[in-house]
């Protein structure tokens, strides 16, 4: 398996696929530069899309007023990340998907990524259940000694999704997985072991939106 140039943290960005090739993107310029620095509304974060956010240990709202928000133009989503993105091209080869992935690394390692592709006909042909659970058996498979050791249906914007946190020894992966359409989405935040904060998972997680 060739990894990535996003290492771990690729693992969220592809269903039942085991290389991948990245590609770093020119720098965004014009209205894609322009919506990925406009500051978040000076608010708490405190929505959260339908499905396990919702359950589980009440924790302490998380301030993303300072945020800077991550809304391309015309690509259907928007989430806020501690600091500005950078804009990179992942192409999946097993199903020639090509992503594009919006990734923040903050200076405790922590990984605030993003992305968006459009899936294949073939995989149109299957059920949003089926492509959902493709997703999460693929997981464990992109990462040496990784676990997938918990998955939960979550809604985004009306779209199916799936809730998903996978384990390995030098890493932590949460996020969700959405299907739209013609089209696939994934957030999620890579950490090494120790180093959990629910307060912002739960505020970068919950503040992913779909207009698509």
């Amino acid at each position: 398996m060739r990894r990535s140039v996003f290492v771990l943290s690729a693992v969220v960005l592809v269903a039942a696929c085991s290389s991948a090739t990245a590609t770093t993107s020119p720098a965004a310029t014009g209205s894609d530069a322009a919506a990925a620095s406009v500051a978040t509304p000076a608010v708490v974060a405190s929505a959260t899309p339908t499905g396990s956010l919702t359950t589980g240990p009440t924790v302490a709202p998380f301030d993303i007023s300072r945020w800077i928000m991550v809304a391309p133009e015309g690509q259907g989503f928007g989430v806020p990340m501690p600091g500005k993105a950078t804009r990179s091209t992942m192409t999946i080869q097993v199903v020639n998907v090509p992503m594009i992935v919006w990734t923040y690394t903050d200076e405790s390692g922590r990984a605030f990524q993003v992305a968006r592709g459009k899936l294949p006909k073939q995989a149109l042909a299957a059920t949003s259940k089926a492509i959902l659970d493709n997703f999460a058996e693929g997981l464990p498979s992109l990462a040496a000694d990784s676990t997938l050791e918990s998955q939960t249906d979550v809604t985004i914007g009306g779209h199916p999704g799936r809730r998903y946190l996978l384990v390995s020894p030098k890493s932590i992966v949460e996020g969700i997985f959405v299907v739209a359409g013609d089209f696939a989405f994934t957030v999620c935040l890579t950490y090494e072991p120790g180093k959990a904060d629910p307060g912002l998972l739960k505020a970068f997680l919950g503040s992913f939106w779909l207009s698509i």
